[in-house]
């Protein structure tokens, strides 16, 4: 399904269930087996679209609701034939499995009933879990919803009146409506498309008006589960006063590994060890209570030079009790209780236990930078298929090998050239953000569908230490750069001069534990420097929450849409390349929800274009373009690179001291102090290079120089006897800095 860019831009940091399509009051759980039938009261007079009226319904488990006994038995096989001949409405007739996902669920206040598959997959594995909805009105409307995780499956759709056949394209009616010559008014899937939109009904005389909502929601993160519940709260303004001086906690990540794969993607586990080199006792108590570890993974890939992270926005483990052993060294000061780590002591989870689905949670119900998370609601509380919360615990039976946690898609794991890390990453509670460096831990590691191993040793830190050649610099949220109010980003960076004088510039962005996340990314640039390829790479698999980048009068600036800020234990790309070279810049990331207290806009220092060695000047006709290899640094050799000349012209460098620059015959040409002094000829690329030799001699150190290419070209656009290109002021000197 189609939809306007600006409609998906609009959609809110929300539930996935979105609040204009989903109704959160689905009733209780009717207890749906595999292909059943259940006959409920409406609590109100309901007319079907035959016309008769009725005061209950049966509902099928497979998707079917018809007047009571009508349907007889349950139907998995949807069929055009059989829907048209009598009287239903079918929210999604196909062959559903409630009974392995939240299950078939009613609920009426004596106006609305409300019909709820939730969380339901198709049989046999089919499909990962999705909610389909009706709602039925005393005012003899209903409305019709699919979350966005609906499959493309050969599924039908609407209501039939028993007799005449209207068949739709309902996706038509999204953002406005259609009319149906009859009540009976349906569409037969050979590829289900209506996902996260919504359909009413009213009566239009013989036939019924369709209403189509687009929902807008946010995107589901790659895992079958259900939808982002139980957020946490933001960082609460006495925050500072409650972290816990000398209490530190070490991450290190163990040469022990988990693979459960399924058909397309494998969840990776990896064995973590928990030191307390601190000067006080950590606390393990176990759920609902919140004070224990979190044990957080992320596996990333080096390839084509770019440093991504190719695991989703995984589960995290729940520690809930210490072995209090003597791994770390030092000695270990047991003290006499699995819920506290005493000093100097170590606790081991094997890549088993920090897979086990009862103990994990979903990254979105933790406050990272205060360790706060709430049992209540909870995935831990509610478990799968999805019990009513209690706040006592619910054994979660995953639908497969991969849900509830780490997961990786196959295919990110099958180039050759790449290298792969992974990194543990612990969360306390209240643990002093200063002392959280320690809390990471990574290693290179051979990651495979079937196998991970190690390929060599652990450090401490960021995993953005791992790539090569980047220089890495971070910071974090203070109010006023002094009291610590939010977690802390890394920012790496790699600069790579290209083969044509352009610079290609790679940024990655580790979100530690900032929870007002990433909403804005920005790096300074020259204001006459010129840019091209801007790109960015998040961790999800929907291409249409992509960020938004924009060219600013002196920054490159990219922006979150709504719903897809960059959250803790994540890292996110930026690339681009520009005609300026690096040099010391600010770069900047805006909260996407400001913290109490905190600095909105976190700077920092790193590489960015800020300094314009050489400066295009737009000049010329004729399409001929002209830019400099090198630096013209003393002594050197850059060379001038033409393009866009014919093969076996002429080609050459007008100089000039001065920038002085007429328009004449048209075209804008630089008079030259020593014209068409170099001379080449071009390729059958169209390219040349002309080298500019520049001498030893240290009184050349800040002197400017004006370049123009000249191709020789009979009917040429200047004058009819040539091309002529871009101007090019090259700054000359080993001390180059600055925009100009």
């Amino acid at each position: 399904m189609n939809r306007p860019i600006s409609l998906l831009l609009a959609a809110s940091l929300a539930s996935p269930l979105a609040a204009q399509c989903y109704n959160p009051s689905i009733g209780s759980s009717l207890g749906a087996g595999d292909d059943t039938i259940h006959t409920v009261s409406l609590g109100f007079s309901f007319t079907m679209p035959s016309g008769a009226t009725v005061t209950s319904v049966s509902i099928d488990s497979n998707g079917r609701i018809t007047a009571p006994g009508a349907a007889g038995a349950s139907d998995f096989t949807p069929s055009s034939g059989e829907f048209t001949a009598q009287t239903m409405i079918c929210p999604y007739w196909d062959d559903l499995a409630p009974q392995d996902g939240g299950g078939l669920h009613f609920g009426t206040n004596g106006s609305t009933a409300v019909i709820t598959w939730l969380d339901t997959p198709l049989f046999g594995g089919g499909s990962g879990p999705f909610t389909v909805q009706c709602e039925l009105r005393s005012n003899n409307t209903f409305t019709l919803y699919y979350d966005q995780r609906a499959p493309s499956s050969d599924s039908l759709c609407g209501a039939s009146a028993g007799f005449g056949a209207a068949q739709l394209n309902l996706s038509d009616a999204i953002g406005g409506s259609i009319n149906s010559p009859s009540k009976t008014a349906f569409q037969d899937f050979g590829t289900f498309d209506l996902a996260d939109a919504s359909f009413d009904y009213s009566s239009n005389g013989a036939g019924y008006l369709i209403t189509g909502t687009d929902c807008m929601s946010p995107p589901i993160p790659p895992v079958d589960t259900s939808a982002p519940t139980n957020l946490p709260d933001d960082t609460p303004a006495n925050a500072p006063s409650l972290f816990v001086p000398g209490l530190d906690i070490e991450a290190r990540m163990d040469a022990s590994y988990q693979n459960n794969a399924d058909s397309d993607r494998v969840a990776v586990s990896m064995q973590t060890t928990a030191c307390n080199p601190g000067s006080v006792i950590g606390t393990w108590i176990p759920q609902p209570n919140p004070n224990h570890p979190l044990i957080c993974q992320m596996y990333l890939r080096l390839v084509n030079g770019r440093m991504e992270q190719i695991s989703d926005w995984g589960y995290v483990k729940h520690s809930f009790a210490s072995t209090n052993s003597n791994g770390c060294g030092g000695g270990c000061q047991n003290p006499g209780s699995g819920q506290l780590l005493g000093l100097n002591c170590s606790d081991t989870y094997g890549a088993g236990l920090n897979a086990s689905r009862n103990w994990a949670g979903p990254s979105w119900e933790i406050n990272a930078f205060t360790g706060d998370w709430n049992a209540f609601g909870s995935h831990w509380d509610r478990g799968w298929p999805q019990t009513t919360p209690d706040g006592s615990g619910t054994t979660a039976n995953a639908p497969n090998a991969t849900a509830f946690r780490c997961i990786i898609e196959n295919d990110k794991l099958s180039d050759p050239s790449a290298q792969y890390f992974g990194m543990n990453f612990y969360i306390h509670q209240w643990e002093p953000e200063a002392n959280r460096e320690n809390n990471m831990s990574h290693r290179p590691l051979n990651i495979t569908v079937g196998n991970t191993s190690s390929l060599g040793n652990r450090q401490a830190g960021t995993v953005l230490n791992r790539w090569p050649g980047a220089r890495v610099e971070s910071v974090a949220n203070y109010e006023n750069g002094v009291t610590p109010r939010d977690g802390r980003f890394y920012v790496a960076c790699v600069v790579t001069q290209l083969a044509d004088g352009w610079y290609h510039y790679e940024y990655a962005v580790h979100n530690r534990d900032n929870h007002g996340r990433n909403g804005q990314f920005s790096v300074p640039l020259c204001p006459n420097a010129r840019v091209r390829d801007i790109d960015f790479k998040d961790i999800d698999l929907d291409g249409a929450n992509e960020w938004i980048s924009s060219v600013q009068s002196n920054r490159l600036q990219w922006d979150a849409p709504a719903g897809n800020a960059q959250p803790w234990n994540t890292v996110f790309n930026f690339w681009f390349d520009s005609d300026a070279a690096p040099g010391d810049g600010q770069i900047d990331i805006v909260q996407a929800t400001p913290q109490i207290n905190a600095d909105a806009i976190l700077s920092l220092t790193n590489d960015a274009p800020v300094v314009q060695a050489n400066i295009n000047v737009p000049a010329g006709c004729g399409g001929l373009d002209m830019w400099p290899n090198a630096q013209a640094t003393i002594p050197s050799n850059p060379g001038m690179v033409i393009n866009g000349a014919a093969n076996g012209a002429t080609v050459g460098v007008l100089l000039s001291v001065t920038q002085n620059i007429v328009n004449f015959g048209g075209c804008d040409f630089l008079l030259a102090d020593i014209p068409f002094a170099l001379t080449a000829t071009a390729g059958g690329t169209g390219s040349a290079t002309i080298v500019v030799p520049v001498n030893n001699d240290p009184g050349l150190e800040g002197a400017r120089l004006h370049m123009q290419g000249v191709e020789l070209a009979i009917g040429g656009s200047f004058l009819g006897v040539a091309n002529l290109s871009n101007v090019v002021e090259m700054r000359i000197g080993n001390n180059t800095s600055g925009c100009n």
